[in-house]
């Protein structure tokens, strides 16, 4: 699945498709048979990809170039300028544990004389 940017809000991620058209004029268009059915086969094949944040219309594909340059921009805001570290790259520079870590020592029973707590 091909991932976009919103030009609108900068959500980088999967669009979601989205019909196009009212519900409201579908359910009256129902109740008048010849029109509902055709609406319903319109909205139905006609359907668009809108952002999953914002639900806007104005995706750009992030393997184009202008989807590059403004998923470049909107990191740039978002750090200050600062350049951001990937979770791979964290991932390598943490330092890995040295020895295995030991499980805590079992719970005591508890007792059996009712009076104590």
């Amino acid at each position: 699945m091909a991932d976009y940017i919103c030009m609108e809000c900068k959500y980088e991620g999967p669009a979601r498709k989205s019909k196009r058209g009212s519900k409201k004029l579908e359910v009256i268009g129902w109740m008048m048979f010849p029109f509902g059915l055709p609406y319903t086969i319109w909205r139905m094949v006609t359907k668009i990809k809108v952002c999953k944040h914002c639900g806007g219309q104005s995706l750009l594909p992030l393997s184009s170039d202008a989807g590059k340059r403004l998923s470049e921009i909107a990191r740039q805001e978002l750090t200050g300028g600062k350049t951001l570290i990937t979770a791979k790259e964290k991932a390598d520079t943490v330092p890995k544990p040295s020895a295995p870590l030991t499980p805590p020592p079992p719970r005591r029973a508890p007792s059996e004389d009712p009076g104590t707590w």
